[in-house]
């Protein structure tokens, strides 16, 4: 009986491990994304009144593929793996925006939750059923 809960322990060690470098991924590529729209951006003056939309796209193709490899090798559904994955990811981003600029709260940080973890599980499903 204490044999299966020292492997319980371990497997979800492993599962959290793997949820975590999902998210870790999914914010390295947003930042790496909105780096490329900022430069945009800076190139043509006409795309500055679009930048939050630039900036949501970012999250939900990062987020799409947080999703993706967070149902890679766990034995998770991939609703639960992609909104915990998701919702870790946008954690981090919103750390992240606090630390550098006064993040406070506004419709848009309220837009990009769910569109983040909706996004994080259509990729997890995507993983689960190819």
């Amino acid at each position: 009986m204490r044999e299966s809960s020292v492997g319980k322990a371990a497997f979800d060690k492993k599962i959290i491990k793997q949820l975590l470098l999902s998210s870790f991924f999914g914010v390295i590529l947003f930042l790496v994304l909105s780096c490329l729209f900022s430069i945009v951006i800076m190139k043509n003056s006409a795309f500055s009144d679009k930048m939050f939309v630039f900036s949501l796209a970012a999250l939900v193709v990062s987020s799409l593929l947080c999703g993706f490899l967070s149902a890679k090798r766990n034995k998770l559904k991939g609703v639960i793996s992609g909104s915990i994955s998701g919702f870790l990811m946008c954690a981090v981003i919103y750390l992240i925006t606090a630390a550098v600029s006064g993040f406070s709260f506004s419709y848009k940080a309220i837009i990009i939750l769910p569109a983040v973890i909706i996004s994080s599980v259509i990729g997890a499903i995507l993983k689960k059923n190819i």
